[in-house]
């Protein structure tokens, strides 16, 4: 079964939540006798302090997004010269056996301009092992050495462009699952803390109860 998506269990920014942590922790400091009455220690405080510098250092998301972007562009410059590089084979091969021909259907290079990343990479593949079997009929319309070595090339490159956009996905991913574990471990405490600083002002100090609001309206706005 696949896991479910970690969602947020708050309902602001990060960066909001990074505030309230940063106000949170100097709240417990200016209340720490009033907060013991619950239980609150220097280690709570210790941990939202923690948590809230963890959440403000880890790398966004646009840092993720721009990586896989990169690394999607380099990908798709070297799919194009496959393209190339393979058009001018087939060229050669339609030449040689007819474009209707069997051999030429073998090289199963049909949409190669529609082909998938993964269907490419394998039409890569399929052609340069078939060049190897028809090399002798091929070499005499121009197919040499140096360019199965050249095909082989953008072959291997493009396989570890896929594994490196692949990568920059699944690290994406993981830093936005880590990235909100984090956040809302941090906000359960927070809220936590929160409930007890205005349960202890609720009838001494109306300005003290309002520093531990966090939501005050009913869609759930932040004050």
């Amino acid at each position: 079964m696949k896991k479910l998506a970690l969602t947020p269990i708050f309902r602001f920014s990060f960066g909001t939540l990074i505030g309230f942590g940063e106000k949170t922790g100097s709240l417990m400091s200016r209340d720490q006798a009033e907060l013991l009455t619950y239980g609150v220690t220097d280690a709570d405080r210790s941990f939202v302090l923690q948590k809230t510098d963890e959440l403000k250092n880890m790398p966004a998301d646009d840092e993720f997004l721009g990586v896989g972007m990169e690394r999607t562009t380099t990908k798709d410059s070297i799919a194009d010269r496959l393209r190339v590089e393979i058009r001018s084979y087939m060229i050669r091969v339609a030449d040689v056996y007819g474009e209707n021909s069997g051999t030429y259907r073998r090289f199963g290079t049909a949409g190669l301009s529609k082909l998938t990343d993964s269907d490419l990479l394998l039409c890569c593949k399929r052609v340069l092992r078939l060049t190897g079997t028809y090399f002798d009929a091929l070499k005499d319309k121009g197919i040499t050495q140096q360019m199965v070595e050249s095909l082989t090339n953008f072959c291997s490159q493009f396989d570890d462009a896929l594994g490196l956009k692949e990568d920059a996905d699944m690290d994406r991913e993981v830093a936005a699952e880590q990235r909100m574990e984090l956040a809302n471990e941090l906000y359960t405490k927070i809220n936590r803390i929160c409930g007890f600083g205005k349960d202890y002002w609720y009838t001494r100090s109306e300005a003290k109860y309002n520093d531990y609001v966090i939501y005050d309206t009913p869609s759930g706005g932040v004050n």
